[in-house]
């Protein structure tokens, strides 16, 4: 009879293992069965003692967002084995998406990633502590997340710009999008014009004042805007007559940036530069080809025919403070073509030599284009003139040097 009840208790006991234990691969820590008491009975008084703190770092997510469940398991240090595991268990959907463990630590980071679907989750932690059997202990712990859809927050559009007379460099780096990024920019000017870019100029045809419009787009498709009210002027400008013939003329303002071509000639007049020893740059206005176009120089004189008397509006600015020309003659002297920035009209030729170094400058002259002739200050005061806006000077020069003047 004894020999028979020991048998039917050892049936008994291995059917009870077969049960609690999972097969293959699922026989280390911790037991993946659906709670932690199958090993860890209560037959020693230990079932579900507290044993383990959990932490959530964020409650409330959007789809797909991670974040961290921090475990906190206390070793049994009276026991041989002192591995720890856990186990996490989706109560929402009865799955168990996370295994840890075994291993001799008291705390894990697990790193847990929300559903898609916007709703409310609760989750199980199971903790062991020691062996799977009587010794061991037991916990859990349920949290609960929310997931929301994302709200996607409007960027704000900022933008900031520096007139030029008529140009306007406008500069939006200052937008800002608070949850994602900025996709794209689009500038209305008040006049017509329109822009993308981050940073544009734009110029004005007339002065006023204008209302420039920013919108931004962020990554989601948000929009936000600033407008503003920007205002330009015209920027100074001097009128230049030339008449019909040859006339020697430069550029009393400066930084226009003009071209033979861009003085506003009519077509089949005529823009030459000198170099010193030769007339080096030649340009036909319209007829002459891209290539033989030119900058035309501050501080430099031209010749410039027209068929017609024609008036010119030579934009710029007034220069400030001394202004510097190196001329390059021949060595032993030649002719230099000369030109003042400025509006100053009490200098007069007399003046010249004394704001040349380098050399000396024995001869200025200039074009009369009433008379057709040359008008020349040889030293004597009777030949003296006045060094007017817009024209241009021969001087001759034994060397070449540096001719310094202030507006």
């Amino acid at each position: 009879m004894k020999i028979r009840n020991r048998l039917i208790w050892l049936v008994a006991a291995l059917a009870v293992v077969a049960f609690v234990l999972p097969s293959g691969s699922n026989l280390g820590y911790p037991n993946k069965i659906k709670d932690c008491s199958g090993c860890h009975g209560p037959s020693a008084g230990t079932y579900f003692e507290n044993i383990m703190s959990i932490t959530v770092s964020k409650s409330v997510l959007a789809p797909a967002e991670q974040y961290t469940v921090g475990i906190d398991i206390v070793i049994q240090t009276q026991l041989t084995k002192k591995q720890t595991g856990y186990a996490i268990e989706d109560l929402t959907t009865s799955t168990w998406p996370v295994y840890g463990g075994p291993a001799d630590l008291s705390h894990y980071d697990q790193l847990m990633t929300a559903p898609t679907t916007a709703g409310t989750y609760t989750y199980r932690v199971w903790g062991e502590s020691g062996p799977a059997n009587s010794d061991g202990k037991t916990d859990f712990d349920d949290y609960t997340i929310t997931v929301q859809q994302a709200t996607n927050r409007p960027p704000v559009a900022s933008f900031t710009y520096t007139a030029n007379n008529l140009t306007v460099s406008f500069d939006a780096s200052g937008s800002t999008d608070p949850d994602g990024t900025i996709a794209s920019y689009s500038w209305n000017f008040g006049d017509g014009g329109t822009g993308s870019l981050v940073k544009v100029n734009h110029t004005y045809s007339t002065a006023g004042t204008y209302l420039v419009t920013l919108v931004v787009t962020d990554n989601l498709g948000a929009t936000g805007s600033q407008a503003q009210n920007v205002s330009v002027t015209s920027p100074p400008s001097f009128t230049l007559i030339l008449v019909k013939g040859w006339n020697m003329v430069s550029l009393p303002l400066v930084g226009f940036g003009y071209k033979a071509s861009t003085l506003g000639l009519l077509t089949d007049d005529i823009v030459s530069g000198w170099n010193g020893t030769a007339y080096n740059q030649n340009y036909i206005v319209g007829r002459s080809p891209a290539r033989n176009d030119f900058a035309i120089s501050e501080s430099t004189g031209y010749w410039i025919y027209v068929n017609v008397t024609e008036t010119l509006l030579i934009n710029g600015t007034v220069p400030t403070g001394p202004q510097t020309k190196t001329v390059t003659v021949p060595v032993g002297g030649g002719w230099a073509i000369i030109g003042f920035s400025g509006l100053n009209t009490t200098r007069k030729a007399s003046n010249i030599p004394a704001m040349y170094t380098g050399g000396t400058i024995t001869t200025v002259a200039y074009y009369d284009t009433t008379s057709g002739s040359y008008i020349v200050y040889i030293g004597t005061p009777r030949t003296d003139f006045v060094l007017v806006p817009g024209q241009a000077y021969w001087v001759y020069c034994d060397a070449s040097g540096v001719l310094t003047y202030n507006p």
